[in-house]
């Protein structure tokens, strides 16, 4: 009974997670498929190996634009979530631990930067 139990499927948030998984994988195909396809096109184009409009060349990398802005919309609305707002706002300027500037060479030891004073 026990070994039953722990061949089950996956919880929900698994297979959310193979989902968006698979969704990313797939918009990465296509949009490498539409910036090939816009390379073609442009290189036929400018051999004038085709007679399209310019409109029918730049299409699949306005399509590729489009979808590089959805999944980005998507990924700023999920990490903007409620229950991420400390995710979605930078510290403040006062707050970043930022390290000591290393001395110039040749100034070690003398007053003042330019080694003058």
């Amino acid at each position: 009974m026990r070994a039953a139990t722990q061949e089950r499927a996956p919880t929900g948030r698994i297979r959310l997670f193979r989902l968006t998984h698979v969704i990313v994988v797939l918009t990465n195909v296509l949009q490498l498929l539409f910036m090939i396809t816009f390379l073609v096109l442009l290189l036929l184009q400018l051999n004038e190996d085709i007679a399209v409009s310019w409109l029918a060349v730049f299409t699949p990398l306005w399509m590729s634009d489009a979808i590089t802005t959805i999944t980005g919309i998507q990924e700023m609305r999920r990490l903007c979530a409620p229950g991420e707002s400390r995710r979605c706002t930078p510290p403040p300027a006062w707050q970043l631990k930022l390290p000591p500037l290393p001395e110039p060479p040749g100034c070690a030891g003398q007053p003042g930067r330019g080694g003058v004073g």
